[in-house]
């Protein structure tokens, strides 16, 4: 599908910290976890069943600003837009949930990157502890209508893919 898509900020977003850099922006889920087989034993059906829910706890308790969201990436998933965290706080989060990554902007859109997470492994088994995917410095909006996959809800009605 062909969308139109916008790589400049809409200008009613100029001043959300998502597009400004005001603060540090990130994404992480406990939907879906990739590695939940690495998760102890006693971990796997709680965050299996409830992981969103426990993970709006967390980011609770660690006094962070944070707003549910969804998209999807193969299939739907639940996922936190999370402010003002550190990317160590979104690390052990994303290890936590038996995440594959998160995403980490420290100083706005240009400087995101797909972090991966501690338990993420490539196609050959080998560990991408450490490893990052630079963003390519922009989003593409999608203000009308959504991508089929591999897209988030940024905020209301703006669809970062």
């Amino acid at each position: 599908m062909d969308l139109p898509e916008y790589q400049e900020t809409v200008p009613h977003l100029a001043d959300h910290p998502l597009f400004n850099g005001s603060q540090s922006v990130g994404f992480v889920s406990a939907d879906a976890p990739k590695y939940l087989h690495k998760l102890p034993l006693s971990q796997q059906e709680p965050i299996k069943n409830y992981g969103h829910q426990m993970l709006g706890r967390d980011l609770q308790h660690m006094g962070l600003r944070h707003e549910a969201t969804e998209g999807s990436y193969g299939s739907p998933e639940k996922s936190y837009i999370v402010y003002n965290a550190t990317k160590d706080q979104l690390h052990n989060l994303a290890n936590k949930y038996g995440q594959d990554s998160y995403i980490y902007a420290a100083n706005g859109h240009k400087s995101a990157k797909m972090h991966y997470s501690d338990l993420a492994e490539d196609e050959a088994g080998n560990s991408l502890r450490g490893f990052h995917v630079p963003s390519k410095g922009s989003y593409a909006f999608h203000p009308t209508e959504k991508p089929d996959d591999y897209y988030t809800n940024c905020l209301a009605k703006v669809i970062c893919a």
